[in-house]
């Protein structure tokens, strides 16, 4: 890619700590690459690498005039659903726990049938490396209108647990 300045750069996915799981297959398929888009925390741990590696890539690309780019994602984050809950449950299939590219624990309220054995509550939304909690995201509220301000702006777009920005 060439910027307008004649540079050439690079895009970089999230380098934000993500989804990752090598036990569940999501549509047959280990992990996706829109998972990235599924941030657990700001970590800059992700499945592409660790922060000395992200540093070192950066300042190789410098030395070479070489700019880049990292996209972000800072107004939603995992999937409900896509946590480290044990079991979740939609229309008869069951599936299991996903962890993160950088070990941080994380708990979305979606898809839980049974109740903690702890507290013998259901999960809420909780992402304890951000920190964020319940009160930090949108109520769940699918996105079945490209139209609606208020459920573009509120809404939970594919199920990713939208920010209360």
């Amino acid at each position: 890619m060439i910027g307008k300045a004649g540079y050439l750069g690079v895009k970089v996915f999230p380098p934000s700590e993500a989804i990752l799981d090598f036990e569940h297959p999501e549509n047959g398929e280990l992990n996706p690459w829109y998972w990235v888009y599924q941030p657990v925390s700001y970590k800059l741990h992700s499945r592409m690498g660790t922060p000395e590696q992200l540093r070192k890539m950066i300042n190789t690309c410098r030395e070479k005039g070489v700019r880049v780019y990292a996209d972000a994602v800072v107004n939603h984050m995992v999937g409900n659903g896509n946590d480290m809950f044990p079991e979740h449950c939609s229309g008869g299939t069951v599936w299991g726990n996903k962890n993160s590219s950088g070990g941080s624990p994380f708990w979305s309220q979606g898809y839980a049938f049974k109740n903690w054995k702890v507290t013998d509550q259901r999960p809420g939304m909780e992402l304890p490396s951000v920190p964020y909690g319940p009160n930090d995201f949108h109520c769940a509220r699918s996105l079945n209108s490209w139209t609606d301000g208020f459920i573009l702006n509120y809404g939970w777009l594919v199920n990713l647990a939208d920010l209360n920005t």
